[in-house]
């Protein structure tokens, strides 16, 4: 089933902590960064942290998130929380096709294998740290236990 009210306001917390620690660059598990990405050629254009949070009463829900560190200044660059629309959005795809992160697919980059990942033309983690939540369980990569 969904989650409860008192499930949705525990992971509103544990969200909100830990983009505090993010916010203020305290540290993302070093077992969640991200050296390489299949179709993309050589190193990553910035640090990249991909992951879980557990929520829920029972810490059955794990919201997966992909952090992506401003090119410019992640230290001073502001800190962007992205939510995709829904229900049921991914927040991957805006990630992916709309411009958020130094990386785009498109309809090209389909035709190889793995798909081709290219440079944004002007992403926003050129002036931003972006967050990518996606939430509630069940969404792009989250899940509950249990099914």
């Amino acid at each position: 089933g969904g989650t409860t009210k008192k499930e949705n306001m525990i992971m509103i917390v544990v969200f909100a902590a830990f983009a505090h620690l993010v916010g203020t660059a305290l540290a993302l598990p070093v077992g969640d960064e991200v050296k390489s990405l299949p179709g993309w050629p050589g190193e990553l254009p910035s640090k990249m942290y991909s992951g879980y949070i557990d929520v829920g009463e029972n810490l059955t829900h794990h919201i997966h998130y992909v952090f992506v560190e401003s090119t410019n200044d992640p230290s001073n660059d502001p800190v962007v929380l992205w939510v995709q629309g829904g229900p049921g959005g991914s927040s991957l795809e805006g990630m992916l096709v709309e411009n958020m992160s130094p990386f785009q697919l498109n309809d090209a980059s389909l035709l190889a294998q793995p798909p081709q990942l290219f440079p944004s033309s002007a992403p926003w983690t050129s002036v931003a740290n972006m967050l990518f939540w996606e939430a509630p369980s069940g969404v792009g990569f989250s899940y509950c236990d249990g099914g």
